[in-house]
């Protein structure tokens, strides 16, 4: 197995723990909480598509550049289905608004997606273990 592969997937599954962690506590009425669970999402997500693009490399020699091809290759080479790959392109459009939007609007609203979104990492997650 590709060592780099190998430690991109560890560090994923341990960001992963600590977001379920995040999204146990009360999120939706703590404005803390909900700045933390967006700050684990941001950490999760990057590690989420850098580990998918390193999975596609190894497996199947597809060097990919940006987060969108990366869940369009795995879709494409039967890792995730059709609705985990939509979800996860919803998800990169999520994560490129928090680096521009400070509206606690947006912020809220992405905290209610955030169960679906890492039920969706966790899928990844699960692929790159093949």
């Amino acid at each position: 197995m590709d060592q780099a592969l190998k430690d991109k997937r560890e560090d994923f599954t341990k960001a992963l723990l600590l977001l379920a962690e995040v999204l146990a506590k009360d999120v939706a009425n703590d404005i803390f909480m909900r700045a933390a669970a967006v700050k684990h999402f941001e950490m999760c997500f990057e590690l989420c598509w850098k580990t998918a693009k390193e999975f596609v490399l190894s497996k199947f020699g597809d060097n990919i550049l940006s987060p969108k091809e990366t869940f369009r290759a795995l879709q494409k080479y039967g890792a995730i289905g059709a609705e985990e790959t939509e979800l996860m392109l919803k998800m990169v459009q999520d994560r490129n608004l928090t680096a521009h939007t400070y509206e606690e609007e947006f912020i809220t609203a992405l905290a209610a997606r955030l169960p679906e979104y890492y039920q969706a990492m966790r899928a990844v997650e699960a692929a790159v273990r093949v």
